[in-house]
C-alpha cells in the first residue's frame, strides 16, 4: 500500500506546491472575491493538480473555509450594509426605507423633518426677490405700463430692485408701495433736475426725503404731506400716488406739471389740500372730483384747464377754498355750487 502513495510522490511536488499554496488562501477567505480572481491564473497550467487538490487537500480546504467563510461573510457584510446607507447617502436611505431594515427609519424621519421647516417658510420669502417685487408693484401699476422700460414706473421698479441703497425686502418692508410711489413720482417729474432733491432715492426711509412729512398710523410711517412748491418739477402726475391714503396735503404749485388732473384723487381718502396752481395742466376738471369729500381746499388756478365745471363739485361739503381762476373754463357756474357749506 505505501508503494502507490510513493508513485504519487512525483506529483506530490505539485501537491506540495498546491498545499504550500493552501495556507495562503485560507487567511484570505474573508476576501472571498479574491479567491475566485486569483484561482484562475494559478490553476490555468494543468488539470491534474486540481484533481489532486480535490483528493488529498480537500479535507483541509473544506474544513477551514467552512469554518472561516461563515464567520467572515456574515460578520463583515451585515455590519457594513446597515451603516453604509444611512450615513453615506441619506437620499438612498429614504428611497430604500421600505425594503431595508427598520434601523434606517430615523434617518428617513430626519430627512422628512426638513421639508416641514421649509414649507413653513412664507410663500413670499421662498420666491425670487424680483418676482415678489414685481407682484407687489403690479397691485397699483398696469402691466403694460410696467413693461415699458422708459416709463417712470419701470424705472422706479429697477431702482428698487438694483439701485436702492436700502435694498428693502419686499416681503417685510411695510411701506414698500409708498416708497415705490414716491420714487415713481421722482422719475415722472425729472427728480434729478429738481432745485432741491436732498435725500430722495437715498437709503433713508422715504419719510426723511426732502419735504416729505409723515404721520404714524398703526405703527407705520405714512406720508401725510408732500410740498414741492417752485421746485422745477417737470412732468405728469403718476397714478401710483393713489397709495397715499394718509396724505392730507399735496402742493406742487409753481412748477411745470402738464397733462390732466389725476383721476385717482378719490382714492386718497385723507386728502384735504390739493394745490397745483401755476402749472400747465390741461384737460377738464375730472367729474369724480366730487368724490374727494375730504377736500377743504382745491386750488388749480393759472393752468389751461378747459370745459365745464362739473356739477359734482357740490358734493365737496367740507370745501372752504375753491380757486379755479385763470383757466379756459367755459359755460356758467353750476347752481349746485350754492349747496356748498
Amino acid at each position: 500500500p505505501p508503494d502507490p502513495e510513493l508513485t504519487l510522490m512525483p506529483s506530490k511536488e505539485v501537491a506540495n506546491g498546491a498545499q504550500s499554496r493552501v495556507p495562503t488562501p485560507v487567511p484570505m477567505v474573508s476576501q472571498v472575491p479574491s479567491i475566485s480572481s486569483s484561482s484562475g491564473p494559478t490553476i490555468e497550467g494543468s488539470a491534474p493538480p486540481s484533481t489532486e487538490l480535490t483528493a488529498t487537500p480537500s479535507p483541509a480546504l473544506t474544513l477551514q473555509p467552512a469554518t472561516a467563510s461563515p464567520s467572515a461573510v456574515p460578520s463583515s457584510l451585515p455590519s457594513q450594509v446597515p451603516q453604509a446607507f444611512p450615513t453615506g447617502s441619506p437620499s438612498n436611505s429614504s428611497a430604500s426605507s421600505s425594503s431595508e431594515s427598520p434601523s434606517q427609519g430615523p434617518s428617513t424621519g430626519s430627512v422628512s423633518s426638513i421639508s416641514p421647516s421649509s414649507s413653513q417658510a412664507s410663500a413670499c420669502g421662498s420666491l425670487p426677490r424680483e418676482e415678489v417685487l414685481m407682484e407687489k408693484l403690479l397691485q397699483v401699476t398696469e402691466s403694460e405700463v410696467m413693461s415699458n422700460p422708459n416709463s417712470p414706473q419701470s424705472r422706479a421698479f429697477l431702482w428698487l430692485l438694483t439701485a436702492d441703497p436700502a435694498n428693502v425686502d419686499p416681503c417685510t418692508y411695510d411701506t414698500l408701495l409708498q416708497r415705490y410711489a414716491l420714487s415713481t413720482f421722482y422719475f415722472a417729474t425729472e427728480g434729478g433736475d429738481w432745485t432741491v432733491n436732498t435725500g430722495w432715492l437715498s437709503e433713508d426711509n422715504e419719510c426723511l426725503w426732502f419735504n416729505v412729512d409723515c404721520v404714524d398710523v398703526d405703527n407705520r410711517s405714512l406720508v401725510a404731506e408732500l410740498r414741492l412748491v417752485g421746485n422745477n418739477l417737470v412732468g405728469q402726475f403718476p397714478n401710483e400716488l393713489q397709495v397715499m391714503t394718509a396724505m392730507k396735503v399735496l402742493d406742487v404749485s409753481e412748477n411745470y406739471i402738464f397733462g390732466e388732473l389725476p383721476t385717482i384723487l378719490p382714492k386718497m381718502l385723507s386728502l384735504t389740500t390739493f394745490r397745483t396752481s401755476v402749472n400747465s395742466i390741461s384737460g377738464n376738471l375730472p367729474s369724480n372730483i366730487g368724490m374727494v369729500t375730504s377736500l377743504e381746499e382745491l386750488a388749480v388756478s393759472d393752468n389751461v384747464i378747459s370745459g365745464l365745471i362739473p356739477t359734482t363739485i357740490s358734493n365737496l361739503r367740507n370745501l372752504k377754498v375753491l380757486s379755479i381762476d385763470t383757466n379756459q373754463l367755459v359755460g356758467s357756474l353750476p347752481s349746485e355750487i350754492g349747496e356748498l357749506n
